[in-house]
Order: C-alpha cells, then structure tokens, then sequence
C-alpha cells in the first residue's frame, strides 16, 4: 500500500511541476518529501507502554557474528515465508540480541533469529510444515511474559537504520531506569518483531526465562 501511496504522489509532483506550474510542483514534492520521512519513522517518538506477550510458538537458529551482516539470516527467513505462503498478519519474524556490539567483539555477537505465532493462530499443517524445515534447529511453546513495548514504523533499510540510531540508545537508557522496580540482569537481551508496517522492541520485564536463547548464551555476556 505505501508503494501505491508513493507512487500517485510521485506522479503528482511529476504533473503539477511540468504541467501545471512550478510552484504547486515544489509543494506536491515537499509534501511526497516528508511522506516518506514519516512512513520510514524519521518523525516517530520513543514511546512505551506495557504489554503482556501472549503464549506463543517460536521456531528459531542461532546467528553468531557482526550483526550488520544479520541480515543475511533474515532473507533466508523471507524466503520461507515466500516458499510456504505464510499469513504475516499471524507468522512474524523477530530476533533475540543478547551481545551489545560496544561492549564485546562485534564479530562474535550472539543472536538467534526465527519465526513466532502466538497460539491463537495456530495452524497444524502451517506449523508442520515449518518444523519440517531443515533451516530450524530448535523450537519451543513459550509462555506467557510481560515486557516494555515501543513500536517503530517500518517500511525498509531506513527503519533498521533509524531504529540503531534513535531507539536503541533511548532504549538502553529505559532500561538502566527500570533496574529501579525489576530485575533485569538476566534478561536475554531485546526481543524485536517484525511485521511488514513496524518493528516491536520488547525489553523483558517478568519470567523472562520462558525466551529461548542461543545455544551458548550465558548470563555472564549480557
């Protein structure tokens, strides 16, 4: 839908400034200008609000290395979701970042990356032929657990930027405040899930032992 929406204000920028006039061609592109800035999430606040992650199903692997090369673990996730079809309104993507690249040898951070629903969208067949997948090494029913919410926009490569630049640093600080009322010093790290409008950044704030984790996390490199 936002291509479309990109497209007939491209279009009319394209017309008014050629057909039209100048000036009305220089509003319509400050107006498709700042469309996008906002669809991408340059504009969006930091906000955060308290949410009960429901019980759910997690398939996942473990990732281990640069996490600006982590992208290549969540193509291959596309293409399940393009092999099997799956609904992305019920099947999302997320990732697990135990490691903080500024603290520790960024070539050696730990992850793990898969796909989750929640068990209201259970699917036998669905799920069937996901754990069937060779790419899978671990899954696991997870219960339920509360978390820190804030949501991102996310349209493409700019969000993922915007989101390491303007929400982590803003999330790193919640979470030294939150210190004050829970214990997070085992916590496995931020959990983000992804649908194709927005990320979720989750900070775990209770029975946060129910996340899978990588295979060799430990409480000692968080």
């Amino acid at each position: 839908m936002k291509y479309l929406t990109w497209l007939v204000l491209a279009t009319s920028v394209f017309f008014s400034y050629f057909f039209i006039n100048r000036f009305m061609g220089t509003f319509s592109f400050l107006v498709f200008f700042f469309k996008i800035l906002a669809d991408i999430g340059i504009f969006s606040s930091v906000k955060y609000s308290e949410f009960e992650f429901k019980d759910s199903y997690m398939w996942y692997k473990d990732y281990e290395g640069s996490y600006k090369k982590i992208y290549t673990a969540f193509m291959e996730l596309q293409s399940v979701f393009k092999k099997l079809n799956l609904d992305q309104t019920k099947y999302f993507t997320f990732g697990i970042y135990h490691d903080d690249p500024k603290k520790c040898d960024p070539d050696k951070c730990k992850a793990i990356v898969g796909i989750m629903r929640y068990d209201n969208n259970s699917n036998k067949t669905t799920d069937e032929l996901i754990s069937d997948l060779n790419m899978f090494k671990n899954e696991k029913k997870v219960k339920s657990f509360k978390t820190l919410i804030s949501r991102l926009p996310c349209f493409n490569f700019f969000s993922i930027f915007i989101a390491i630049q303007k929400y982590y640093p803003r999330l790193e600080t919640k979470m030294s405040e939150l210190t004050n009322k829970y214990d997070l010093s085992g916590i496995p790290g931020i959990m983000e899930l992804y649908s194709p409008d927005y990320i979720d950044f989750h900070i775990p704030l209770e029975n946060y032992e129910e996340l899978p984790t990588h295979s060799n996390f430990s409480k000692k490199t968080n």
